[in-house]
């Protein structure tokens, strides 16, 4: 039997200035499979170097979409679903921002569950 559960979250960032930067979503636990089908970033205050979305499989990052570039106040999403398995985590990876930039990032898909059924 699978289950479904949407969700969606912001999450809101200001920049330390540091060279590279790392937001993190939770952690998935247990038998759970996030599935995100819509992330989407922007920076309200500069434009900045790049940013790059992926996976973290502690200790490594595994990339799923870069935007090298990317333009004040505009609007950049995901083109494809992310998948995320026990024990990894949704990694946003910001490089080039200034102190006091702010970002939001607008997260949208569903967990599933899968249960073991006995034959």
């Amino acid at each position: 039997m699978i289950l479904s559960n949407f969700f969606r979250s912001k999450i809101l960032y200001v920049s330390t200035g540091a060279n590279e930067e790392s937001i993190y979503d939770k952690v998935v636990v247990g038998k759970a499979v996030y599935i995100y089908n819509h992330i989407a970033i922007i920076n309200t205050t500069s434009s900045y170097t790049r940013f790059r979305i992926g996976v973290d499989v502690i200790p490594v990052f595994h990339l799923h979409e870069e935007f090298v570039s990317p333009l004040v106040s505009v609007l950049y999403w995901t083109k494809s679903p992310l998948y995320v398995y026990p024990d990894e985590r949704l990694q946003v990876k910001i490089e080039g921002a200034t102190i006091g930039d702010k970002f939001e990032i607008n997260v949208q898909g569903y967990l599933k569950v899968q249960e073991l059924i006995n034959a």
